[in-house]
């Protein structure tokens, strides 16, 4: 998982029902700049960051805040979490959108990364430090399955 919102902090889940309703309303394409906007630090790469928002703001307003609704504030995380029974990485961005320690309490096999420099797509702006991780976890995992 990088940079997923599978186990919010409550703060953040008052500040996404916030979101979910706003793009609701008639301005729901600037809500979704703004979303946009405070996923992503002041140094990541401002043509990208001009795409996404770009991108992500076109969608149809039905399309757009269902799927928020749907696949953020929905979502079960906690419960899928604690069904994990295989290991799992959570790569977290510099202001990881998950309770890390929540979610290392309902999946304790959970592997955790922190990206250095870079938000929501960090997979993105740094993605070696992304794949690196990853790379490493699946070492970690391929070792533990060889000697088992």
């Amino acid at each position: 998982m990088i940079e997923s919102c599978i186990v919010p902090p409550p703060a953040l889940v008052e500040n996404l029902k916030r979101a979910s309703e706003a793009l609701r309303g008639p301005q729901y394409r600037e809500t979704s700049r703004q979303i946009i906007e405070s996923v992503c630090l002041p140094t990541d790469d401002q043509k990208r960051k001009g795409r996404l928002k770009d991108i992500m703001s076109s969608a149809p307003q039905h399309v757009m805040s269902r799927a928020f609704d749907q696949h953020i504030l929905l979502w079960d995380g906690a419960a899928a979490a604690a069904g994990c029974k295989v290991p799992a990485l959570y790569i977290g961005a510099a202001t990881p959108l998950s309770d890390v320690n929540r979610f290392r309490e309902l999946c304790p096999q959970l592997m955790v990364g922190q990206t250095v420099g870079a938000e929501q797509f960090n997979n993105q702006e740094v993605p070696e430090q992304v794949n690196a991780m990853i790379e490493r976890f699946l070492t970690i995992v391929a070792s533990q399955i060889s000697t088992t």
